[in-house]
């Protein structure tokens, strides 16, 4: 519903008619859940969705007709809903700053722009610029340890590469980032012949060209990106991307050219003498208009099922998220079992919060209790099991289906004690070293808290520049 408001809010903006913006906003507004994003609880997309229309909204004000003042307010809101979007789907920066060049470009050698003058492309360089600035000191340090291909690219969550496949050309052309959870793609196809056929009007068309040319980039970026494998946090492999945010603005793009298209479109085919413009345009209308309803439609009966289910989250037993909950330094290290290999994480706390996967330490650091880990799992000593505690470790939990060998290893290594489980199947142990102190708690650079000062700063100051201008009577 959020997403849908927004939608109909900004096609009202640009196309004055409420019947086109309002199938615009229920079209927009079903793309998270027929993309299957909501279904795989892809956070960034949805909230991308929601942020998208305010962003487009703020964007048009940068054009040169309107007066400078209007612009740089103009400027200083785009940049911040564009922070606001970047940091639920990093990739937008990106496409954001191959239009903001494309415009100044185009600016300049249309003369729309003085080359020597900052009021004509200053708002769009400012508006795309100052983002970094808002999303200090995550976009710092990431760049500073060079984690700046995944953290750039990847959205907000876990990347769960295991629930994408392949991009075809017949999902980028319905907005289909993976089948998991997905509406049928034939179901968009509407959207997608409408914005083809819009371009064929030539009263509208100078308007539509505009959506064609975000679409365009847009597509150009997904290309790229479709081909990329990228290192995950945690994982030496490389994997997709998930790319629910450019499917998300190939959609919004296609519905934009449509409905600019679409005012006065019934009274056109009527008003001219009968040929095959008049069949094949009913045929476009049609499609188009059936979009919402039959995504209403499959919506209302299918719902949205898997692969996610509505569960209480507990990755450890419940004496250990308590332990782990009240005292830092309590970690339990979980040991599964995955095919012929181990796979294991320290939990402690409240477990993973968003943003935990962008900031997790490389690979590299894990090699000391990558090492325990595989020893325990061979030929475990006491040692091993005493280093566990440097890293704060108190317990050891394997999730059912357990290794054999991992259990009777654990089973007969002194300096662990069997502790409780309630799962059937599962197995855990509790170290009898205490876990050191202060052995989880990652210091932080000198950094950073001047960092998280000037994003403080640069918050207030855009937030007071993008208010409304006062006016004074003199």
């Amino acid at each position: 519903p959020l997403s849908a408001y927004g939608g109909y809010r900004f096609l009202m903006l640009v196309t004055g008619a409420r019947t086109p913006s309002l199938w615009g906003g229920v079209a927009y507004g079903l793309v998270p859940v027929l993309s299957g994003a909501v279904a795989q609880g892809r956070l960034g997309t949805v909230a991308a969705a929601i942020v998208l229309p305010w962003l487009a909204h703020a964007a048009l004000f940068l054009a040169p007709q309107f007066p400078p003042d209007r612009r740089w307010r103009a400027a200083w809101r785009t940049g911040l809903l564009l922070g606001l979007l970047t940091a639920f789907a990093s990739v937008a920066w990106l496409i954001a700053a191959v239009l903001a060049a494309i415009a100044v470009v185009g600016g300049l050698v249309s003369h729309k722009f003085a080359a020597r003058s900052r009021m004509g492309w200053g708002p769009i360089v400012v508006s795309v610029g100052i983002v970094p600035l808002l999303l200090v000191p995550w976009s710092a340090l990431t760049a500073a340890e060079g984690r700046g291909a995944f953290a750039w690219l990847a959205e907000a969550g876990l990347p769960a590469p295991e629930l994408l496949d392949k991009l075809t050309a017949w999902d980028v052309l319905v907005g289909r980032p993976a089948d998991l959870g997905a509406a049928p793609g034939w179901i968009s196809l509407g959207v997608a012949v409408a914005a083809l056929a819009a371009l064929l009007r030539a009263d509208t068309r100078q308007r539509v060209v505009h959506a064609w040319v975000v679409l365009v980039v847009t597509l150009a970026v997904t290309a790229v990106l479709s081909g990329l494998r990228v290192e995950t946090p945690g994982s030496t492999d490389l994997e997709p991307l998930w790319l629910g945010f450019p499917l998300l603005l190939l959609q919004a793009c296609g519905i934009t050219a449509a409905a600019l298209a679409s005012p006065g479109i019934m009274a056109r085919l009527s008003g001219s003498s009968f040929g095959w413009r008049q069949p094949v345009g009913l045929l476009v209308v049609a499609g188009a208009f059936l979009t919402p309803v039959a995504g209403s439609v499959w919506v209302a009966a299918a719902g949205v099922e898997g692969p996610l289910d509505r569960r209480p989250v507990r990755a450890v037993p419940a004496y250990m998220a308590e332990a782990a909950g009240s005292d830092a330094d309590t970690g339990t290290l979980i040991i599964r079992s995955a095919g012929d290999r181990l796979e294991y994480d320290v939990y402690r706390g409240d477990g993973s919060r968003l943003g935990d996967d962008s900031v997790i330490p490389a690979i590299e650091e894990y090699a000391p209790l990558t090492e325990l880990v595989g020893n325990l799992a061979t030929a475990p000593r006491q040692e091993d099991v005493e280093l566990l505690s440097d890293f704060g470790v108190e317990f050891i939990y394997a999730p059912p289906p357990t290794d054999a060998e991992l259990v009777g290893n654990l089973d007969t290594v002194s300096g662990l004690t069997s502790a409780s489980v309630v799962r059937p199947g599962a197995r855990a142990w509790q170290l009898e070293t205490e876990p050191a102190t202060g052995a989880l708690s990652a210091p932080r650079g000198w950094a950073h808290p001047w960092l998280l000062a000037l994003q403080l700063a640069t918050l207030v100051a855009v937030a007071i520049l993008a208010a409304p201008s006062r006016k004074v009577a003199r």
